[in-house]
């Protein structure tokens, strides 16, 4: 029976991803526990220092700080875990008929299936232990994941790409990380922000794509998310018309590049 491109690309997807999993925990001495523990110490060191420490003043603070964390964490081992996935596997590019932009896609999924570990594991115990308790809001939880998961993708395929010409990517990617950190809402509210500095929040993309997932678990008004979640399509989609352009631009050279 044959079997469409599309079914052919997500099978080969859904294998690279498996082979990722198993050579990322081969040899290791706690295997799959590495995924959950660098969010938990994270979350655990910035959750004493803000609270504790600064004493930033704000209701369920750590449901407030989980809610951006966690995504935020996701999104930028994604993104540099992703931009070396093509040079990485140059060899096997070469080799076999494979896209190159499944190697991409397999490393997303990889990172994304992480990161439902540590939803299950770190936010809800922290979402329903929390004073807010159960909202109807956390059903749409998962409608806020698309979003999230389209920028985190749209980013990675563009810088995978931007890597096979400039290899330093990865050193550019991990110093903007470390800036954007403090300036993205994650630790901290929006109306902490200047009104004369929002204007770096309104073009922060990081905090359009973690605002909604945020609302919808530490928010209760109804719907709040959704305004947040119609801007994070908009960024996604538009990221990812952008990655796709200069991946048809720049593809024919790809191949010789690696």
């Amino acid at each position: 029976m044959q079997i469409s491109e599309w079914e052919l690309w997500w099978r080969q997807t859904l294998d690279f991803t498996v082979a990722s999993m198993k050579s990322r925990y081969r040899k290791t001495l706690a295997g799959f526990a590495w995924v959950l523990l660098n969010p938990i110490i994270m979350f655990g060191v910035q959750a004493v220092v803000f609270k504790k420490f600064l004493r930033l003043d704000m209701p369920d603070y750590y449901l407030f700080l989980v809610g951006g964390l966690i995504p935020w964490i996701f999104m930028t081992q994604t993104i540099q875990m992703g931009t070396s996935s093509l040079v990485v596997n140059a060899a096997l590019l070469r080799s076999f008929r494979v896209h190159p932009l499944m190697l991409v896609g397999a490393s997303v999924l990889d990172n994304f299936v992480n990161f439902m570990s540590t939803l299950i594991i770190i936010v809800i115990p922290v979402v329903l232990f929390s004073d807010k308790g159960f909202s109807w809001n956390l059903l749409w939880t998962p409608v806020t994941l698309l979003p999230l998961a389209l920028i985190a993708f749209s980013i990675t395929m563009l810088m995978a790409v931007v890597n096979v010409f400039y290899r330093d990517t990865n050193f550019v990617l991990s110093f903007i990380f470390s800036v954007f950190f403090f300036l993205t809402p994650i630790f901290y509210p929006i109306e902490f922000v200047p009104d004369s500095y929002r204007w770096l929040i309104d073009f922060n993309i990081f905090f359009h794509a973690i605002a909604p997932f945020r609302s919808t678990i530490y928010t209760t008004e109804a719907f709040a998310w959704f305004p947040l979640w119609l801007k994070a399509m908009g960024w996604g989609i538009g990221l990812l018309l952008l990655a796709t352009y200069y991946w048809r631009k720049r593809h024919n050279e790809l191949f010789i590049a690696l």
